[in-house]
């Protein structure tokens, strides 16, 4: 479980938590949460990400991860995982 937040134009903090298997995966989750609820990151968003057991926090742009997504997949697996994660981007402006 980690929590993934960001600061908007005017300051405001968001922030919701997930459940995912990577730093990228969470950061699209939560993409797809925040768009949801009126409240999307812009694409060079810094967004940190506070994973919880072991407590950490990473720090990503959301263009870094749109990046890695559409980047070439290294195996099958990395296929699924890019495919469903632009899915979850999909929603964002």
């Amino acid at each position: 479980m980690c929590v993934v937040s960001f600061k908007d134009s005017e300051g405001f903090r968001h922030s919701v938590e997930v459940v995912a298997e990577s730093l990228y995966e969470a950061v699209a989750i939560a993409a797809r949460n925040f768009a949801e609820a009126g409240c999307p990151p812009t694409s060079g968003t810094q967004i940190d990400i506070e994973v919880r057991a072991p407590a950490v926090t990473h720090t990503i742009t959301l263009n870094r991860v749109s990046a890695w997504v559409n980047g070439v997949a290294k195996s099958p697996k990395d296929k699924v995982l890019k495919d469903r994660l632009k899915e979850l981007l999909s929603a964002l402006p």
